[in-house]
């Protein structure tokens, strides 16, 4: 096996130094170097098969050129494969567009496995700043994260208490906005909300902007609760949490008075909506309209669900971008931006139907 051409072995064929081959290599210093020398470089470079060693260069630079993303591996994982994943595709095109390596740093371990991983990359340098999704339970490793002196962001957090760490999160609240004034626009009158029983702050936060845009339109809310699925291993199992959802509507989809639309805390709960509406002998959006939230499966419904969509593409994205930002300007107080939802209008909406 032929051994890797080097700098010095460019220098040499070329007859000059070998500081002018490293500095327009490595685009370090190479303001004084004339155009006509550059070209024979580059030229000498490609032409002798060089390739950069780049350990080296991380070292020479004092960068490595490498965002990191934490993920956990878990088979069988519709969390992390789908809405998670998502968010990475963001990172990773952020990193692409900024010349920079994607270092994906993963586990099938538990959490805390990930974080130490994700902590010795960031101390022998081998990235030069971290991307964490906010499934990741940090709170216990906010300190050590910030110990470790290199920018670390977090994407989609829901986590009222996490500081200290630079963050980038959906606000959700225009979307939802955005949602009921579809809906009303449509002539929809009875709207009902379905979301968890078990309300989080998010549930919270979504269903108080559906109740104030009914009671601002003169409306009465409808307001149905949904049973949670058992989580299994951090995974909320899609098809269980479909089933109760069906269940739920179905109850209320055979009243008397039933809604002519419903807004739904998320996609599953709205495709266990859809699926009632079907049993119900309804057809979507011709007797009900639905809408969705989430923006991972709902395109691939039938028909295609009408949602609003939790941007997760371009929170990934933007915190690539807020975290290579930082690398760049370390120091400085923890920042934190909002990326706002955004209706995405497809087939399962429609206007009201009358009676």
């Amino acid at each position: 096996m032929r051994a890797p051409i080097t700098i010095r072995d460019i220098a040499s064929h070329l007859g000059i130094s070998h500081a002018t081959v490293s500095r327009v290599l490595n685009g370090k210093g190479a303001d004084f170097i004339s155009e006509a020398t550059r070209k024979r470089v580059l030229a000498a470079s490609e032409e002798m098969g060089y390739r950069r060693n780049y350990h080296a260069r991380a070292l020479h630079l004092g960068r490595a050129d490498a965002v990191g993303v934490a993920m956990l591996l878990i088979p069988g994982s519709n969390g992390w494969r789908d809405f998670w994943g998502r968010i990475v595709d963001g990172v990773a095109q952020a990193a692409s567009v900024h010349g920079k390596e994607l270092v994906a740093i993963g586990s099938e371990r538990p959490h805390e496995d990930v974080i130490e991983r994700c902590l010795l990359r960031l101390q022998e340098r081998r990235i030069d700043c971290l991307v964490l999704p906010g499934a990741l339970d940090l709170r216990p490793h906010i300190q050590a994260f910030r110990d470790a002196g290199a920018p670390v962001v977090v994407a989609q957090h829901y986590d009222e208490k996490l500081s200290g760490l630079s963050s980038v999160r959906l606000d959700s609240e225009p979307g939802v906005r955005a949602a009921m004034e579809h809906l009303l626009g449509l002539g929809h009158r009875r709207i009902a909300w379905l979301g968890p029983a078990t309300a989080t702050s998010e549930s919270k936060r979504r269903r108080a902007v559906y109740r104030s845009a009914m009671e601002k339109a003169g409306y009465a809310p409808q307001e149905w609760a949904a049973p949670e699925a058992e989580v299994l291993g951090k995974e909320w199992p899609m098809a269980r949490a479909i089933a109760l959802a069906r269940e739920t509507a179905a109850l209320h989809l055979a009243a008397a008075t039933r809604p002519t639309a419903v807004m739904c805390f998320n996609e599953s709960m709205a495709q266990g909506v859809m699926a009632a509406a079907v049993d119900a002998g309804l057809r979507v959006p011709r007797d009900l309209s639905v809408i969705g939230f989430d923006d991972v499966h709902g395109e691939f419904a039938t028909p295609a669900m009408t949602v609003v969509s939790h941007m997760l593409p371009e929170i990934g994205r933007r915190a690539a971008e807020l975290a290579m930002e930082l690398s760049a300007a370390p120091g400085g107080d923890p920042r934190e931006e909002r990326i706002d939802a955004a209706l995405v209008v497809r087939d399962s909406t429609g206007p009201a139907a009358k009676g």
